[in-house]
This record gives structure tokens, C-alpha cells and sequence, in this order.
């Protein structure tokens, strides 16, 4: 991952995509399957999601700019659980 990809809400991505399904991350617990809810922020709208979207954009044309938590430490792996 890298500055140009960025979380997304579910909202935001039809607003960015009109008509187009997302792709979907989906993490689970290798323990017994479930999926764990990973909450990030949207890098467009900034609320709080646990979609699981992510949108490739110039961080510069962001509200996030490539500087939140999420992007800072490398991307994946770097959500909240909840």
C-alpha cells in the first residue's frame, strides 16, 4: 500500500465510481473464519468505516492527502478492530 490508495466508505466509492461494484477486503480470523470488522478512516469524506473499500487516487486530490494514520504506517494491517 502507499499514498495512493486510500479507504474508502461505501458512499464515497458510489460517488467516485457511479454504477461500478467495489472490491471488497474482506480480513478474517484465521482461528475460526469470521470476519473481523477493521475500521479505518475514509480518506474522502473522513468517517469512520469498516467497509473494507479502497479507492487509487492522487494524494494531493484527497482531504487526506496521504498523511493519516492508515497511510503512514504502510497501509494494511493498520486499522482499528472494533
Amino acid at each position: 500500500m502507499n499514498r495512493w490508495v486510500h479507504p474508502a466508505c461505501i458512499d464515497c466509492f458510489s460517488a467516485l465510481a457511479p454504477g461500478r461494484e467495489p472490491v471488497v477486503l474482506r480480513v478474517t480470523d484465521p482461528r475460526n473464519g469470521a470476519r473481523l470488522r477493521v475500521r479505518r478512516t475514509c480518506c474522502f469524506c473522513s468517517r469512520d468505516t469498516d467497509a473494507g473499500i479502497f479507492a487509487r487516487r492522487d494524494p494531493a486530490t484527497v482531504g487526506c492527502h496521504g498523511a493519516l494514520g492508515y497511510h503512514a504506517n504502510g497501509g494494511f494491517g493498520t486499522g482499528r478492530r472494533g
